[in-house]
């Protein structure tokens, strides 16, 4: 078995209002090792997107350790984290997220011109994805003018950017229809053989059924894995 690429131990989150606090997770334990393909499954308030907040760096834990390639991301300060995110973390979320104004190439691009990527490696490596999510003749369009499937396309090519060891989506098939969302669902297979580690929040038992390794949230904790 490959290397552990995330260690989770006993990690909490508790939101606190001031009249109640709420704990979103409860002492949660989790390793997954590189090249995993792994499926958060849950209902509505089982406690899925926190968790995968914390896996993506973009919220810390109330207490307990987080460790991302050997790494304690917990006790990191926001400018390392939002470091790491860029360049060891893709997302892909239900919505696209991509900028409206701007072309299928330039959202791909993004994420390498916050990287301090030069210009003629940015455009090399934005042709390689266009082409990698069947995208190449839509470069110049905006999300406007893109259907469902092909934004979801693009937010997948720029989650690539920078070639991270890890792709996180949260319900990426989730506004697509169903043969959209297996033509997506295809392209994470393909990246998953290709050696990523890819974990998603998933709703939809098709999806998860896909996955090697199911992990069941309820109530803030892992129910079976």
């Amino acid at each position: 078995m490959n290397n552990p690429i995330i260690k989770i131990n006993n990690v909490a989150k508790i939101y606190d209002t001031g009249k109640i606090s709420v704990a979103a997770l409860k002492e949660i334990n989790l390793t997954i090792h590189s090249g995993e393909l792994t499926a958060i499954i849950g209902p509505s308030g089982s406690g899925k997107s926190t968790l995968m907040h914390i896996i993506g760096c973009l919220d810390q834990p109330t207490h307990g350790s987080y460790f991302l390639d050997d790494l304690e991301v917990s006790a990191l300060n926001p400018n390392k984290l939002a470091e790491i995110r860029n360049l060891k973390i893709g997302f892909v979320f239900q919505s696209f997220n991509l900028l409206p104004y701007l072309s299928a190439f330039k959202n791909i691009e993004m994420p390498m011109i916050f990287a301090g990527i030069d210009k003629h490696t940015r455009k090399k490596r934005v042709d390689e994805l266009l082409e990698i999510v069947d995208m190449t003749k839509r470069a110049l369009h905006k999300p406007t003018e893109m259907s469902g499937g092909e934004q979801q396309r693009v937010a997948v090519a720029r989650s690539l950017a920078n070639n991270p060891e890890i792709i996180l989506a949260d319900e990426p098939t989730g506004n697509l229809d169903s043969k959209i969302g297996d033509s997506i669902m295809n392209l994470f297979m393909e990246l998953w053989k290709s050696g990523k580690t890819i974990i998603m929040i998933t709703h939809d038992p098709k999806v998860a059924d896909k996955c090697e390794r199911k992990i069941e949230l309820l109530d803030g904790e892992i129910k079976a894995q």
